[in-house]
């Protein structure tokens, strides 16, 4: 558009010149004459034509920086997709790891064995409701031995059966702590809370109650213990730890 204007105001120039000079009776031989002619055709297309050329310039610039940020928004675009896809990966490579974990986790529990004092063998969710009834009747009855050390011989008994169960709970945990993506965290500790027999958690939590086990420590730094359900649990099992 800029250029017909520009060309038009050359046109008009020549047409002011034809119509005041009349060269069509013959163009003149003095040199002041074309000198005049020039200095007419320059200083009317001149400065127009150098607004003409800002404009362009001013536009060209802005078709630019358009340019400039298509392409700066392109490379963002392209860097979240990236990202995103980074993100993904890692997510599957952590989520092969995790249910493989958890897989083992459960395999621990089913495989847990107490010998009981009435001499009968207690499995998984079993043992761990034997072990609650004991813990409570012999704070009733007031045994001599302390809680703690019933604890510790029932794991010492069972070939540590009850530890390793809730180490390979701890691993899972760990694992997701140190590995999973920190916006995907808290929901794969739910998963694994969820996804694990409730007396699998109670037994976790009995060994935070009646043991020293370092892993049971770790569990509180994840904040494990103050999920809804567990925290009652163990304010229970404290209580009843406490009775002496």
């Amino acid at each position: 558009m800029i250029r017909y204007v520009a060309f038009l105001v050359i046109f008009i120039a020549w047409v002011i010149y034809f119509s005041n000079f009349d060269p069509l009776n013959g163009f003149p031989s003095d040199k002041s004459e074309w000198g005049t002619f020039g200095d007419f055709i320059g200083g009317v297309t001149n400065p127009i034509l150098t607004f003409f050329t800002m404009i362009m310039l001013i536009k060209s610039i802005n078709l630019q920086q358009e340019a400039n940020d298509s392409i700066i928004k392109q490379n963002m675009q392209m860097h979240e997709v990236s990202e995103r896809q980074k993100e993904m990966d890692e997510l599957r490579s952590f989520e092969s790891s995790f249910y493989s974990l958890a897989e083992v986790s459960r395999r621990e529990f089913d495989a847990l064995k107490i010998n009981g004092r009435n001499k009968k063998v207690y499995s998984a969710a079993e043992a761990v409701s034997y072990l609650e009834g004991y813990l409570i009747n012999s704070c009733k009855s007031r045994k001599a031995e302390k809680l703690c050390e019933h604890f510790s011989k029932f794991d010492i008994e069972s070939s540590m059966a009850i530890f390793s169960a809730v180490r390979s709970f701890y691993i899972l945990f760990k694992f997701t702590n140190e590995s999973c993506p920190e916006k995907y965290k808290e929901r794969y500790y739910e998963i694994a809370n969820y996804t694990m027999p409730i007396k699998f958690l109670h037994l976790v939590c009995l060994a935070y109650v009646f043991s020293d086990w370092k892993v049971t420590k770790d569990f509180e730094g994840f904040g494990f213990f103050n999920r809804k359900g567990l925290d009652k649990y163990i304010k229970d099992f404290v209580e009843v730890k406490n009775f002496y």
